[in-house]
């Protein structure tokens, strides 16, 4: 959807508020300047006119009858998203520069010497933003299993929790609505069996890991 005209009020001073609105979904941001406003607009339009907020997982889903939602009252004191079945990683081997996303359920916790044992990896580490940026086209915002159908390259190994194929159904976040805003979480309802094949047409066959419970 596009992205509807700012409107600019002025309160508190000097405190100018960029209000955007769509599907169900409400954000208020806060800029101290005009131009820093500007340069929000700037690079979020930059992001949705170059297709990379999701049209990918959009089209993905669409072509198996499936739509995202908006989760307006998401918690953001939480470390991980309250309702979200899967937790991710994105991660990169120091040794081989090898990147993996690893998918686990939120009931788990990843050791990352563990799952580096399984791949056949060494010191993974969280990739860089830059990295981030490289793969996906958004710097910043939900990366999840998803998330792998833009990366066309299939420079990506995915690293999957094995419980996750028994799950009825998977609640993921398939992009936030304002990739620069982590909280705008916008999620879909699907089977372990949509989500592979959603991956396997990417090009992303997972590597099944065992996690232990938290």
């Amino acid at each position: 959807r596009e992205l509807l005209s700012p409107r600019i009020t002025e309160a508190d001073g000097m405190a100018f508020h960029w209000c955007l609105e769509e599907t169900c979904l409400r954000s208020v941001k806060h800029f101290t300047t005009v131009a820093e406003l500007e340069a929000h607009k700037e690079v979020v339009h930059g992001i949705r006119s170059a297709g990379s907020v999701g049209s990918a997982v959009e089209a993905g889903l669409a072509d198996l009858g499936l739509v995202a939602r908006g989760e307006p009252y998401a918690k953001l004191d939480v470390e991980r998203p309250v309702g979200h079945t899967t937790h991710n990683l994105f991660v990169k081997c120091k040794k081989t520069s090898t990147l993996y996303l690893i998918t686990h359920h939120q009931a788990t916790k990843a050791n990352l010497v563990d799952i580096a044992k399984a791949v056949g990896a060494k010191n993974l580490r969280l990739a860089s933003s830059e990295t981030v940026k490289s793969v996906f086209g958004d710097h910043k915002g939900c990366i999840t299993s998803l998330t792998l159908l833009k990366d066309t390259e299939c420079a990506v190994a995915w690293v999957l929790d094995e419980a996750l194929r028994t799950e009825k159904s998977l609640t993921i976040c398939s992009g936030c609505s304002d990739p620069l805003d982590h909280s705008q979480h916008r999620v879909v309802d699907l089977t372990p069996q949509q989500l592979l094949a959603l991956t396997e047409k990417s090009g992303h066959t997972p590597v099944y890991v065992p996690f232990d419970k938290s």
